[in-house]
């Protein structure tokens, strides 16, 4: 079965006025709430060291950003348990880590750009450190770039219709005629 150019362009309209909805409502709902979407990797789990990648897409007041934080855990004495089993509680924390909450590493998050940096807080005995990499992009234009398409699929299919719309009796269709 092969699809036509008409029906492609539906479905690509169609799957982007999805995406519209659903960054709007990301939009909106980001301002009193934030909100993250993402996976976190163990890289590293010995007796001295719990290393941790999470990759998310976070939201907040606005902003969307995309990228990684790296978590790592030193500390000076060993760990008491097993590193493994840390590493897996750390997992699923580093994954719900608010980047907009990390102000030594992130820098300025607001409007179009690039985050990167690092944040090393000393805790019981050893150090935290926050590494994070990433790119920011205002909500606006994610909602701009998903809802242009449907509103070119609307804007093509009145005019298609206009002019495949018979002229009324008695009326000169202005199309081709003079």
């Amino acid at each position: 079965m092969r699809l036509s150019r008409p029906s492609l362009l539906t479905a690509a309209a169609a799957l982007s006025a999805v995406l519209f909805v659903v960054t709007v409502v990301g939009w909106v709902r980001s301002y009193p709430h934030s909100g993250c979407v993402g996976w976190a990797l163990v890289r590293e789990a010995t007796p001295a060291v719990i290393a941790v990648d999470s990759y998310t897409m976070q939201s907040c007041r606005g902003r969307t950003w995309c990228g990684r934080c790296r978590i790592t855990v030193d500390t000076l004495l060993g760990f008491r348990q097993e590193p493994s089993a840390g590493a897996a509680g750390l997992e699923e924390v580093t994954r719900y880590l608010d980047v907009f909450g990390i102000p030594e590493a992130a820098g300025p998050l607001s409007g179009f750009g690039s985050a990167s940096g690092s944040s090393m807080e000393f805790v019981g005995h050893g150090f935290l450190v926050y590494e994070i990499e990433g790119v920011v992009v205002p909500c606006w234009f994610l909602a701009l770039v998903t809802g242009l398409p449907p509103a070119l699929w609307v804007w093509w299919r009145a005019r298609r219709s206009e002019v495949a719309r018979p002229a009324a009796p008695g009326r000169v269709s202005s199309v081709g005629g003079s």
